[in-house]
């Protein structure tokens, strides 16, 4: 008998989001877009965790940008800093890519070209024994040759089987030139490995596409025989018979399975098209369907990596790894998602499959997967560390990964966010009438207390509740009592308290209760500008967060909002008559909440001014919310009072998005029906913005 998982530690691995993709002729580099490529310093970050593997980038088309040559020096670096660290790469050579230029998935060649490049990088390498030549093949042929996302945009059945089958015949090729050199060399082979449920009309469908999330792997391990499934099927899409048979006689079966899975990768197929809006209707010949995420049209929960690690171990009893796990999400979900995959991978060693590690992934960001990156809009997602900082700043998501890689506990916040489910698990995930009966998990774990009764603490309160985070808002209580609020605390089992209001005398009475019972405390300092002057710190010694705004303007309060009450006197037809001398920074209520939640949980304190980065006068900014809104901008009138100028300065703005995204986003839920709960249709709870199987199946 073999050695049973668990007598060796789970591993953490950990990688950057490498990709480099095509749209049209345009190559965007996500090493580029993230800032890892400009700082050498972040291969020391990549080993702080006590990770012990590395998936690390060599990129055909990187490599191959120089002409007649190819560059290597970025990754002699890079190798030469993970060495000294102990941290082994897994080399890919191809992620999401089509190759370079002269080349692309469906073209013959492919395969040969792909493979001389495998092994000048094992020439130069000959040391590393673990590669990924191709990322994720059957994905990236989806995306590229079945829906048509990335290059060569192609549409069609036999256009994703050549891409497919030249991603694995170029596998096969690029590992046969690696142990020429190193025949010691593993192949890790990575894959989306989704789940579709459907409508019983749709049965068929779905079956089909269950079997056909393994076909990377299958053709690996020649697997793919005349009784196979998808035999005929393949053979009509102009898969030939000698090379199916050539991949039987002499497989490359992976060393080590890598699973990668994501909240959309479980997909849902619906035939009530009336459910859906008109851009997600699409089907096969015969029925026409929606696809969806699961988890927002089925009663059912999705499975999560658990039932991925065993059905692999089931069909191909190989060693596994998880080996993305990532979620664009706020940072609470981030957390929840990372430790679910952690538990996922323990239990299934428990059971005696070989699980060998889990990967936390997307290490620095990535950049513009909400629109699979066919869209160049800089939405910035962090990762373990976010990258909007200088120098990155290492992020809960990061703590989290790196108490798990040593064998330690997490820290006290991150166990009490841990310790609701995620989005995914609760009655919030539903976008429309659910098929089936639903079933849903409550929020659960420690209390977060909010004080105040302004705009800003119902805005914690809304977006708590969306977090998962349970909460309770302070309205009555008597702060001076200092007994009866640490009394509270304790009650309440509160791991944090966001100060919206007090001052004076009630804030220093919150902050030594804090203390007393190692609270965390997040005080909001709203201002028209966050270079006036802030209160003077009550005690040094805290470990207090403060964070210092501009003039907040929020969707949820009527006429309580000078913006709301102006865009109503706009739509009645009253004139607006408005200063246009001071400058302040308007900042969106929502984003600054999100910010300063995601802030409190990576457990930093001091001083840290979030602002969207612009200045404005109320004039202007008033005239340009008139004028996204549809509203007639020229009732804003300007009034020119003489007053002295206010001085400010650059804000760190770089936590919120634009001053224009936000007041897009404020204008969908500002028109929201009178007397209803703020709908919140603009700020997602979910993994949307990471959604990596929105496109329609095609087949």
């Amino acid at each position: 008998m073999g050695e049973h998982p668990m007598a060796r530690p789970l591993e953490l691995w950990i990688g950057p989001e490498c990709t480099i993709n095509r749209v049209g002729d345009r190559w965007r580099d996500q090493s580029i877009l993230t800032g890892f490529s400009r700082r050498p310093d972040d291969i020391d970050r990549l080993a702080s965790l006590g990770a012990k593997r590395v998936r690390f980038p060599v990129l055909w088309e990187r490599a191959a940008a120089v002409p007649r040559a190819l560059d290597f020096s970025w990754t002699d670096h890079a190798f030469s800093v993970l060495q000294s660290h102990g941290l082994q790469p897994i080399v890919g050579l191809l992620h999401h890519g089509s190759g370079p230029r002269h080349t692309s998935l469906v073209d013959p060649h492919f395969p040969l070209l792909f493979a001389e490049y495998a092994r000048q990088v094992a020439e130069r390498y000959p040391e590393v024994t673990c590669w990924t030549p191709i990322n994720e093949p059957l994905t990236t042929a989806r995306f590229s040759c079945l829906y048509g996302l990335w290059y060569p945009h192609a549409a069609d059945d036999a256009s994703f089987v050549r891409a497919l089958l030249n991603q694995v015949h170029a596998t096969v090729l690029a590992m046969r030139a690696i142990r020429a050199i190193n025949p010691a060399a593993q192949l890790v082979q990575t894959d989306d490995l989704g789940f579709t449920r459907s409508t019983p009309a749709l049965a068929d469908q779905a079956a089909f596409d269950n079997e056909r999330r393994w076909l990377a792997f299958d053709l690996l391990c020649g697997r793919v025989v005349a009784s196979h499934p998808l035999w005929k099927w393949l053979r009509g899409c102009g898969a030939r018979e000698e090379e199916l048979a050539r991949l039987q006689e002499a497989p490359c079966p992976p060393d080590i399975i890598g699973i990668n899975a994501y909240v959309t990768s479980e997909r849902f197929l619906d035939d009530r098209l009336d459910l859906h809006p008109p851009h997600l209707h699409g089907g096969n010949a015969h029925q026409a369907y929606a696809d969806v995420e699961t988890v927002r049209a089925h009663g059912e929960l999705i499975d999560g990596f658990g039932v991925r690690l065993r059905e692999a171990h089931a069909r191909y009893d190989l060693p596994l790894a998880i080996t993305e796990v990532h979620m664009g999400c706020t940072r609470e979900e981030q957390l929840r998602w990372l430790q679910q995959a952690w538990t996922a991978a323990v239990e299934a060693r428990r059971d005696g499959i070989d699980v060998l590690a889990v990967t936390a992934w997307a290490a620095f960001g990535t950049v513009d997967w909400s629109s699979l990156l066919t869209r160049e809009n800089g939405h910035y997602e962090p990762g373990l560390w976010d990258a909007r900082s200088d120098p990155p700043r290492l992020t809960a998501l990061g703590r989290l990964a790196g108490a798990l890689g040593r064998g330690e506990q997490p820290s006290r916040t991150i166990r009490a966010v841990t310790a609701s489910v995620g989005w995914w698990q609760r009655d919030l995930r539903l976008n429309v009438a659910p098929h089936g009966a639903v079933t849903a998990l409550p929020a659960t774990g420690p209390t977060l207390l909010i004080v105040g009764r302004n705009a800003i603490a119902h805005a914690f309160a809304r977006l708590s509740h969306m977090r998962g985070l349970p909460y309770e808002r302070l309205i009555s209580i008597d702060l001076l009592a200092p007994d009866a609020v640490l009394n509270l605390l304790q009650t309440r089992q509160a791991w944090a308290v966001v100060d919206t209001a007090p001052e004076g005398p009630q804030a220093l009475a919150l902050s030594q209760a804090c203390a007393r019972a190692a609270v965390l405390r997040l005080v909001i300092h709203a201002a028209a500008s966050p270079t006036a002057s802030r209160p003077e710190r009550l005690d040094s010694d805290q470990r207090d967060l403060h964070v210092h705004t501009g003039r907040p303007f929020g969707p949820w309060t009527g006429e309580d909002d000078a913006l709301s009450a102006s865009l109503a006197s706009l739509v009645r037809g009253q004139p607006q008559h408005l200063d246009a001398t001071e400058r302040l920074w308007p900042t969106y209520i929502p984003d600054l909440v999100q910010a300063a939640l995601d802030l409190l949980i990576d457990g930093e304190v001091g001083d840290w001014w979030l602002t969207h980065g612009e200045s404005s006068t109320w004039w202007a900014f008033v005239r340009r919310a008139a004028r996204l809104a549809g509203h007639d901008e020229s009732l804003v009138h300007g009034v020119r009072e003489q007053i002295a100028d206010t001085p400010y300065a650059e804000s760190a703005g770089g936590m919120l998005p634009s001053l224009d995204n936000a007041l897009s986003r404020y204008l969908i839920d500002y028109e929201s029906e009178p007397g209803e709960p703020p709908p919140l249709r603009s700020i997602r709870t979910a993994d949307a913005s990471f959604d990596r199987t929105a496109a329609r199946a095609m087949v």
